[in-house]
């Protein structure tokens, strides 16, 4: 049950991963470099809370 929860948190991690990324990509072309920065250290920020 807790390895399967573990891997769960993992998914979970890559999906969000990938949602933020493209949404940088998008925020990148329209010049809006603020969101972006703090979309970088939000997703630091629960990477460091999940894994802690």
């Amino acid at each position: 049950m807790h390895s399967h929860s573990e891997w769960r948190l993992v998914l979970a991690g890559f999906v969000l991963c990938v949602i933020i990324s493209f949404a940088r990509s998008i925020l990148r072309k329209r010049g809006a470099v603020f969101f972006d920065i703090a979309l970088s250290l939000l997703t630091i920020g629960l990477l460091v809370y999940v894994l802690r």
